[in-house]
């Protein structure tokens, strides 16, 4: 079946970390605002950081969250969604080690 069992919700939640990376890449550097050819400053290295670090966090929650969806569906087993939640506590464990510059 791949999937269904709450409607391919994991997907918004990709859809909202790639729109954070998105506005990440437009706001690193200077942009015209629209009016009287005016710049708009990037954003501070902290805040695009932080951003980062959103964006990353949704990324393992959009993972584990298919991981469920499809065990749920009956694509995958008991035993496949305790490993790749396992590997999405690793990523999360790297993730905070690292955390927001």
């Amino acid at each position: 079946m791949s999937g269904g069992h709450y409607d391919y919700s994991y997907g918004r939640i990709r859809d909202l970390a790639d729109a954070i990376h998105g506005d990440i890449n437009k706001c690193s550097t200077p942009r015209e605002s629209g009016y009287d050819n005016e710049f708009i400053e990037p954003l501070p290295a902290e805040c695009l950081d932080a951003m980062r670090f959103v964006a990353g966090l949704l990324e393992i929650a959009s993972d584990a969250a298919h991981d469920v969806e499809w065990m749920m569906s009956d694509d995958t087993g008991p035993d496949t969604l305790v490993r790749d939640v396992a590997a999405a506590k690793k990523k999360l464990s790297d993730l905070m080690k690292v955390g927001p510059q």
